[in-house]
This record gives structure tokens, sequence and C-alpha cells, in this order.
């Protein structure tokens, strides 16, 4: 069996997902410090051109780095939220599928769910459900990690608390990682690579790549994404 661990993110781009689909059990970090120049409270989509990426996000109460994530409360800003719908629909109602994701980005987005890790969440498995993926979460806040000080302290509490020690990490992780100090631990660190550059047919011009999977969503059907989720290899 394979394990995951990764912040929530606000529908993120495709390599997140491949790596939830990767694995067995996926942990919601939501217990680390709150990144605000990340993407774990917005994305891109394509703008109205259709060429150039344009970013859409969650309002928040507060954005400090002190903070960590599973405190973060969404702001109560309806008409921002509206907004984003909206920017949404005017942006893809020509795309092929529009029609069947639309109402379950819609009821995503409208969520009116206050704790954001919840609110992302939800989102995240509300989409495993339309790709058909089976992953199990598990919340990384329900394991004690007391004594824990560095990520690979933490990393092999939560693994060995679930008790599955094959770890898999995106492929950036090999830069901060080295698999045989995680062996050393008892774990077996794998990075998941794409084997291609994803592409397909957006609006026509040159492909923006690395959108939200709202654009995937949009311009791919269930068994392309399907196809794509597979296109990884584990190294």
């Amino acid at each position: 069996m394979k394990i995951g661990i990764m912040q929530p993110y606000f529908f993120p781009y495709i390599g997140y997902w491949q790596l939830i689909h990767a694995v067995d059990v996926f942990v919601v970090y939501d217990d680390g410090k709150m990144i605000t120049n990340g993407w774990i409270h917005r994305n891109r989509i394509l703008d109205f051109d259709g060429k150039t990426p344009r970013t859409i996000g969650i309002p928040l109460k507060k954005k400090s780095v002190s903070h960590i994530i599973s405190e973060m409360e969404r702001a109560e800003d309806n008409r921002q939220i509206k907004q984003m719908v909206e920017m949404v629909k005017t942006r893809y109602r020509r795309a092929p599928h529009y029609q069947e994701v639309m109402p379950m980005l819609e009821k995503i987005i409208l969520n009116d769910e206050p704790n954001m890790v919840r609110y992302l969440t939800h989102g995240l498995q509300t989409v495993c459900d339309y790709l058909d993926i089976k992953t199990r979460f598990v919340m990384s806040s329900t394991i004690d990690k007391t004594g824990c000080e560095g990520v690979e302290d933490k990393a092999e509490r939560i693994c060995k608390t679930i008790g599955i020690t094959n770890y898999i990490n995106p492929i950036g992780g090999t830069e901060f990682y080295d698999k045989g100090e995680w062996a050393k631990r008892g774990l077996t660190l794998s990075f998941l690579k794409r084997r291609d550059d994803i592409s397909y047919q957006q609006f026509g011009g040159e492909f923006v790549p690395d959108l939200s999977i709202i654009d995937v969503l949009m311009f791919c059907s269930t068994e392309e994404i399907q196809k794509i989720l597979n296109d990884y290899d584990l190294v």
C-alpha cells in the first residue's frame, strides 16, 4: 500500500490528482503553516482570451504565516464567491464538458462551510467522486505528532501511525529529500514523475499548462482524465 501527504489546495492542478490517484491513503496536511503566496487558497483558470491564465481564490479572514492551515477561516464575502462562479461560467461556457462539470463546480464553490480546510477537503473529495478515485482521506491533525520537530519526523509519525511505510512524494521533492535518509527511518520513499508533458485541446492557440483541475475537467472527458491520471512513473 502507498501513502501521500499534501496540504489541501483549491482546485489543484492535475499533478496533485495523479498523486491522490497513485496512493491508497491521502493525508491532508491540515496542521502545517499557512503559505500565503502558495496554492492553498487560490489557483488559475483561462482568461477571456483563452490564452492567458487568470487567478481565482478564496477570500480569507486572516492570511498570516503564523497561522496553522486548520485555523484559517473563509471571509464572509458571498459577493466575491458568486463573482468567482460567474467568472468560471463566462470563461468556460463554450468548453465541451461545461454542462456536466459546471453544476459540480458551482456546488463546491458555493459551499458555505466557514473552515477553510473542511471547505477545501470537501472540494477534493467531490472531484474524486466525479473521477471515480477511491483513495481514502485522513486528516493529519487527527494524528498525535507530539515530539516531532521537522517534516521528516512528522511524515514518519503519520506513516507509521497509519501503518503504511511506502511514501509517495511529488517529483519536486527530489531537491529536498534523500531516499537513503528516509530508509533509515523505515520508510520507502518514491517520487511521482509524469511520463510526458500533459496537454489537451483548449480553445485554440498555444496550450496553457498547469492550470487548475477546473480547466482539465472542462476540456477532457472522464475517460481522458483517467488516462492522464495513470500517465506517471514512480522513481
